[in-house]
């Protein structure tokens, strides 16, 4: 049996530490409380890397669900606007989208003519990692 300590909440992260030639790459889960005082204890420095352009995710993005019946659907014209019964975004670009089977927040934002998705998930488990 496990002891009563494990069942303390713990967060689990991918960590890269490097000293001089030696480094190691490991999954740390520890508490809340353990990772903030492993931070305070060293100048930690975060790797910020540039993402590749070629690489990029192709799936459908949902805005909105909307029912229509044949005869509209039949109807429809380019040019028609049509109004989400149920967004998934609001007019400020704030939203939430279903993608790997989980539920992520989404923020849209443009920069030189690019749209630009940011997604956010704080649902992890230990298993995740």
């Amino acid at each position: 049996p496990l002891p009563q300590a494990c069942a303390e909440l713990t967060v689990g992260c991918r960590i890269q530490v490097r000293l001089a030639d030696q480094q190691i790459h490991a999954h740390l889960h520890a508490t809340p409380e353990t990772l903030l005082t492993l931070l305070r204890s060293a100048p930690w420095q975060a790797r910020l890397k540039p993402l590749d352009e070629r690489w990029s995710i192709t799936t459908p993005l949902i805005l909105g669900e909307l029912s229509l019946t044949l005869e509209q659907l039949a109807s429809l014209r380019p040019g028609d606007v049509l109004l989400p019964a149920n967004c998934q975004f609001d007019s400020a670009g704030q939203g939430f989208l279903t993608l790997a089977g989980r539920q992520w927040a989404a923020q849209t934002d443009s920069q030189d003519q690019h749209l630009l998705l940011r997604l956010s998930h704080e649902e992890h488990s230990h298993h995740e990692y």
